[in-house]
């Protein structure tokens, strides 16, 4: 199989002071298959800029930088950046965390292996905070990880390469979503075409005090919400999931609801 850099671009949204940048940055200029583009978004006022960035990459791929005027969120930040890719699949990393010399070669192999792959993460091993790192894994085939995508998404959002033509199918990422666009994002694709995940750890997520944790109330209503809008779309469409999923994420976000 011949694969190439050519057909892929790091999409990174970075916001506030970003310190890990520079590691996320390099991590991607040492990649052994080298990609065709990083698009890096600046979601509001951030003390990088495009000769910042440029130095930490260095020579190799094309840098391309978007200054946002204010603070949207990471839905627009990403949206705005998917705008500017002109490559098949985008790699998604986050501005704190790290990708192995290998990753890109090793999802790539994986997109092209099964020509109706539209989405493809990998496991990951956390680092940082003071803590030990520790792999975590997660389903492997289309199958599994679509038994796994009513409860919880299924992927390590900063781990995934995805169709850059299947993004624009479902319309990329909704800005309805505040906490969880992600995972929206995911039940989107898997209406469309296969999902799964490498099993081997391509990524070193990092742990601090700073980053959000989707442990809220509000994170819990959204994902019921999310649930419940996926399933009614499913069950329009005629695929085969049990009728009563749909009564279980009505019977979640009614709760929810009324606890606020």
């Amino acid at each position: 199989m011949n694969l190439s850099g050519d057909d892929v671009s790091f999409l990174m949204p970075v916001a506030g002071a970003a310190p890990f940048l520079g590691d996320a940055l390099r991590s991607i200029a040492g990649q052994t298959i080298r990609p065709a583009a990083v698009v890096v978004v600046a979601d509001g006022p951030t003390p990088w800029n495009q000769a910042s960035i440029q130095k930490c990459l260095g020579p190799g791929p094309a840098l391309v930088f978007v200054q946002r005027a204010w603070l949207g969120g990471v839905a627009r930040a990403l949206n705005d950046g998917l705008a500017c890719i002109e490559t098949r699949y985008v790699a998604r990393l986050d501005s704190d965390d790290v990708c192995l010399p290998h990753r890109v070669g090793v999802q790539l192999a994986a997109m092209e292996a099964d020509s109706r792959s539209v989405v493809s993460g990998s496991w990951c091993e956390t680092f940082g905070n003071g803590i030990e790192p520790e792999k975590r894994g997660g389903p492997v085939t289309d199958a599994d990880c679509r038994a796994l995508l009513y409860r919880k998404p299924p992927f390590v959002h900063p781990s995934v390469i995805f169709s850059v033509e299947a993004a624009r199918i479902v319309g990329n990422y909704s800005v309805d979503c505040r906490y969880m666009q992600d995972y929206e994002f995911w039940m989107r694709l898997a209406m469309v075409g296969h999902i799964g995940n490498v099993p081997e750890v391509l990524l070193r997520y990092r742990i601090h005090p700073h980053q959000h944790s989707s442990q809220t109330k509000l994170d819990h209503l959204e994902r019921a919400r999310i649930r419940r809008t996926w399933l009614e779309m499913a069950l329009k469409d005629g695929v085969e999931w049990p009728r009563s999923w749909l009564a279980r994420s009505y019977m979640e976000f009614r709760l929810l609801a009324r606890s606020l």
